[in-house]
């Protein structure tokens, strides 16, 4: 999931979360106080003080179930979406998936490692957490941007197929039972590592501003006002600039039919059935995006190409999309990352952003 980033702009729109109250803290460390947040400022201040800044332990000694302040933080957010039955939690993860972590952590880009160990506070596991994972911002007292990653432990308690499936089918009506859709990413590992390759691309964006960013409006734009004090300037990317028009609209030779109504996790739709989804996929499967979720905006078409490149050159799974009616396949994606023109682009992301 930009502020607290897990979703699409549209449903960034439509979720409190993506205004995130972690942006407000800014505010106070810079005298624009608001007695309204007050509450909130003292979750940031103990989110932060966690810390010892600057940071110098390595990531792997980060992560583990959210402190109270982050549990009260994320509820005080989300709390027209939570049930009552299911609050928010901390959970602390096994001893294996401790380890787990520690190997998608050693298997990133060494920029990527490096710049989340200058700037990530935690990576906290949360009971109940609406979608899989997020990423919330906060400014410290340096000025400077700091990061958590907060992770539903629902993707520790399947495989990795098994999640990615789930998530998948949270962007449709089911109007035709007989339909059915899945990805297959292996089953020997659990969903951890790809939703944390994806967040950790979201750090890496914000970080080093690889996209532009989300749109901004009233507290959010000045806070990146502030904060963007204290990052370079951005430069020019092909693997990004050349896609797309503005944040949640692709260069118009790459649009296509039907993506503009795509929502995941339930959060203001679904807005498509599941028997319009074979024009979906193979529009899908000519485009450079690498998911359905990374057609939403270009934060996620990013942190989606990451992690599926993570994933497959990098590890060596699989994937396999397959849409089916009844036991036959309608239509089916394998590998996306060797057609084309989404295989430029993994090139153009390497050579621009991992390669010396």
């Amino acid at each position: 999931m930009i502020f607290m980033h897990g979703s699409s702009d549209k449903n960034a729109a439509q979720r409190a979360r993506f205004i995130s109250v972690f942006l407000l803290s800014v505010f106070f460390t810079l005298a624009f106080a608001c007695r309204a947040f007050a509450e909130t400022k003292d979750y940031a201040e103990l989110i932060i003080s966690e810390r010892s800044l600057p940071l110098r332990e390595d990531l792997a000694s980060r992560v583990g179930p959210a402190p109270e302040s982050v549990i009260k933080i994320l509820s005080l957010n989300d709390k027209i979406f939570i049930q009552p039955d299911k609050p928010y939690r901390a959970r602390t993860p096994a001893p294996e998936h401790i380890e787990d972590i520690r190997a998608a952590i050693d298997s990133l880009p060494p920029v990527v490692r490096e710049t989340a160990e200058s700037c990530l506070l935690g990576i906290y596991f949360v009971e109940n957490l609406i979608g899989s994972g997020l990423v919330s911002r906060l400014a410290g007292p340096d000025y400077k941007e700091y990061f958590i990653i907060a992770i539903n432990p629902e993707t520790l308690d399947m495989n990795a197929s098994e999640w990615i499936t789930k998530k998948e089918k949270t962007a449709f009506i089911i109007d035709d039972s007989s339909i059915d859709v899945s990805i297959d990413i292996g089953a020997d590992r659990t969903g951890l590592y790809y939703i944390f390759y994806h967040e950790i691309a979201h750090v890496f964006d914000y970080a080093k501003r690889i996209t532009q960013g989300e749109e901004k409006k009233g507290p959010a734009k000045l806070y990146d006002i502030i904060v963007q004090r204290s990052k370079p300037p951005r430069k020019k990317l092909a693997c990004i600039d050349e896609f797309w028009e503005s944040y949640s609209k692709p260069a118009r030779k790459y649009d296509f039919d039907g993506r503009d109504g795509i929502v995941f996790y339930r959060l203001g739709g679904p807005n498509t059935k599941i028997s319009e989804a074979t024009a979906l996929y193979r529009s899908l499967s000519e485009s450079p995006f690498a998911t359905l979720y990374a057609s939403m905006n270009w934060m996620d078409d990013f942190a989606e190409l990451f992690a599926m490149w993570m994933s497959v050159e990098n590890l060596g799974r699989p994937w396999r999309l397959t849409l089916s009616q009844n036991g036959d396949t309608l239509f089916s994606i394998y590998n996306p990352l060797k057609s084309e023109p989404l295989a430029a682009r993994v090139g153009l992301m390497k050579s621009e952003l991992f390669e010396d």
